[in-house]
């Protein structure tokens, strides 16, 4: 609903298809913006992809933002943080196998045991690290769990050299799990990144694939009975279909 002021013939909120604005002690009559076209399936996806990226910074902001070197100060932390996980976003699917394209792999930390069990609501995981004999200032290493969505489960910076977690929360079971530790150095007054480790719940269950639980499932669509896939993350080798 809109104000008329008459003495200043001028008015302030919505009337029609216009509505108006005050802006530095001026008012304004602006036409109501509206959308030329409904949004295409590829910006939807990109929408989503994004969507995700940013609830999984959001919540992982403690264990990544303190190793991302010379953050911009103007920027918020889980902006800085989707920032720097951006790599995880590839042909607009939100694929966190490109964890390797952020942390250099390696053998020094390790994800001992991962298990979902979606029926209970029950994660357990265990794990631990190898390259420190133990966690200083300069030493570190970080374990974060969250699922396909970028829901997070468990994101830590752990004090000592083992973690041992049983998570109880709601655990949809049309969502794939995953689970990544690694260490951070500092060296010359920089965090350097590595080791690596990266584990994730399978989207084959009983010999059935599920698409939806795959990383990428908007390419995936059944004509005549026929399964076929237009992505480019997984290939077909010898008729066979590679999901890794």
């Amino acid at each position: 609903m809109g104000k008329m002021n008459l003495l200043k013939a001028v008015f302030e909120g919505k009337v029609g298809e216009n509505y108006g604005a005050r802006q530095r002690k001026n008012t304004y009559l602006k036409a109501i913006p509206f959308s030329h076209a409904p949004s295409s399936p590829t910006q939807t996806a990109c929408v989503r992809a994004f969507e995700k990226l940013n609830r999984l910074s959001a919540k992982s902001t403690n264990v990544f933002y303190p190793f991302i070197n010379n953050p911009k100060k103007t920027v918020l932390k889980h902006n800085a943080v989707a920032s720097f996980l951006k790599p995880l976003i590839s042909e607009k699917v939100f694929d966190p196998g490109n964890f390797s394209q952020i942390i250099a792999d390696g053998e020094e930390a390790s994800i001992v045991q991962f298990s979902v069990d979606t029926d209970s609501g029950i994660i357990t995981i265990s794990a631990n690290e190898t390259a420190f004999t133990e966690i200083t200032a300069t030493q570190k290493w970080g374990v974060v769990v969250f699922d396909s969505l970028g829901t997070v489960y468990l994101a830590r910076v752990p004090s000592q050299t083992f973690l041992q977690q049983r998570i109880v929360a709601t655990l949809p079971s049309d969502r794939v799990f995953y689970a990544i530790a690694f260490t951070a150095e500092k060296r010359l007054n920089k965090w350097v990144l590595g080791n690596l480790q990266y584990e994730q719940t399978g989207c084959v269950i009983g010999g059935t694939l599920y698409t939806a639980l795959t990383a990428d499932p908007t390419h995936f669509e059944v004509i005549d009975g026929v399964l076929y896939y237009t992505g480019t993350m997984f290939t077909i080798q010898n008729g066979v279909f590679i999901l890794s």
